[in-house]
């Protein structure tokens, strides 16, 4: 989408394409506003979870975590709804999902009406479950053969076809003629099988005969066969109407889609820059760290008319769970342009919708944001963060180190679910100080071994402050 980028923030801890990772003690492994997570307490909270491998990116998400929690417990004090944050990121993905859906709707004309011959037809070829006892004679094609070399391939299963329906034995002629040598030996027979066990042309075909037909020749990569089935068992239709009708449908409207997509795409013109692809890796597994004006605005893909930038692939990633961010630090450089590839796709299809003027009005916009909003209080309710009170000589610092630690203490030993912030995270660490730092990490997994089996009890009671943060009697590291 062609907009104004959001200015950079003043500080920057980290940048995505360089920086000093030391944190601002040689004993910290992350910093949240006035709270600092120790390498000693993240080492004690992890030393006592058997159950959880001794890993570096075990502490990376302990200390997302930490930061994501203790931000939005800083953040709530007084404000549940964080209406003092900027969740712009949030609210402009929903708002943009909303236009595309409009434009699909507007573009994308589709004819869902199925016959009962064609959804029986479907059924047979693509219907779930079923199986297939089936025999074929190969006639392979050699690579690269002339078109009449191939003409004269089928011509000669045109000719054992008839042979077969005019009596002669088929198992007989797969001994004689069939090319795949180890099926050819018991009379062409390849048991039975069931969907997907076969390539696509060759099951589609076995699939819609019925036992003792024959099939015309079928071509595959491995060249033209005859197929014989002698038994097959489907499910039936009647029982799998409402649902298999339902994903025809789907699918035909999937289709046609794809079609209108690529009608966008091709002519944008994409150019995908590969040479970002590390910057991609490390902020999708340090999604939260906060990126200079320069490396945000850095394009990860160019169109005609605009971009895909490093700041929006982070407000991207951010709203994505742990198990879809893990996809991208192992990536190979085909699937990482894939992945960017559809990120630019779907912001072309954001402007193509603004272009046609599917544009949310204010009514809409505010009643989005209200949900928004609406969700942040939900997650801070659920954390048990909101107000948060001090016991007696407790500073206000102390009780959301208690109250984060307790947390996290009962989420590693699965007594409470993890609950991600998602973009919450991202909008909180804008408008928070909040990051960890790699140097760290390797400390942390060294000192959880330095336990070796007797790890030590872990307080919840605190983490350490900041260097601006009160006294130190406002709380120390266990």
């Amino acid at each position: 989408m062609i907009r104004h980028k959001r200015p950079a923030v003043a500080v920057v801890l980290l940048t995505v394409l360089g920086g000093c990772d030391n944190g601002p003690e040689a004993d910290v492994l992350a910093v949240a506003e006035d709270h600092q997570l120790t390498i000693e307490h993240a080492a004690r909270l992890l030393a006592n979870q058997s159950q959880l491998p001794n890993r570096p990116e075990i502490v990376e998400a302990l200390a997302d975590l930490w930061i994501d929690y203790t931000l939005i417990a800083t953040a709530s004090l007084g404000d549940s709804l964080l209406e003092s944050v900027d969740i712009s990121p949030l609210v402009r993905t929903e708002i943009e999902q909303e236009m595309v859906y409009r434009l699909r709707d507007q573009v994308i004309q589709v004819d869902t009406l199925v016959s009962e011959e064609e959804l029986m037809s479907l059924w047979e070829q693509s219907g779930p479950g079923g199986e297939v006892s089936a025999r074929h004679i190969l006639l392979s094609l050699g690579t690269g053969a002339s078109d009449a070399e191939r003409d004269s391939v089928r011509a000669l299963a045109e000719e054992l076809k008839r042979r077969a329906e005019g009596g002669e034995d088929f198992s007989d002629l797969a001994r004689e003629y069939s090319q795949d040598r180890g099926s050819a030996e018991v009379g062409g027979d390849l048991g039975t099988f069931g969907r997907g066990d076969m390539v696509g042309p060759f099951e589609a075909a076995a699939f819609t005969l019925e036992p003792g037909e024959i099939s015309d020749p079928v071509e595959t990569i491995y060249g033209y066969h005859l197929i014989l089935v002698d038994e097959k068992h489907l499910e039936s239709l009647d029982d799998n109407r409402v649902e298999f009708l339902a994903q025809v449908r789907a699918a035909r409207v999937a289709a046609a889609e794809s079609v209108y997509v690529a009608s966008v795409e091709e002519p944008a013109n994409v150019v995908i820059r590969s040479e970002t692809f590390p910057a991609l890796k490390e902020l999708a597994r340090r999604p939260g760290q906060r990126l200079a004006r320069r490396a945000a605005a850095r394009p990860v893909a160019n169109f005609d008319g605009g971009e895909f930038t490093v700041g929006e692939f982070q407000e991207f990633i951010q709203a994505r769970p742990p198990a879809f961010r893990s996809q991208f630090p192992t990536a190979d450089s085909a699937a990482l342009d894939g992945m960017v590839r559809g990120l630019a796709r779907a912001e072309l299809l954001v402007n193509e919708a603004e272009r046609q003027g599917f544009v949310l009005g204010q009514e809409e916009t505010d009643s989005i944001m209200e949900r928004a909003r609406s969700r942040f209080g939900l997650a801070v309710a659920q954390l048990g963060l909101r107000d948060i009170t001090p016991a007696q000589g407790q500073t206000q610092q102390q009780a959301i180190s208690q109250r984060v630690n307790q947390n996290l203490g009962e989420i590693l030993q699965g007594q409470r679910d993890v609950i991600p912030l998602g973009v919450i995270s991202y909008a909180l660490r804008t408008e928070y100080r909040g990051e960890w730092f790699p140097a760290a990490v390797p400390r942390v997994v060294e000192r959880i071994k330095g336990f070796g089996d007797n790890p030590p009890a872990v307080e919840t009671g605190t983490s350490a402050p900041a260097p601006n943060a009160p006294p130190p009697d406002s709380g120390g590291a266990p």
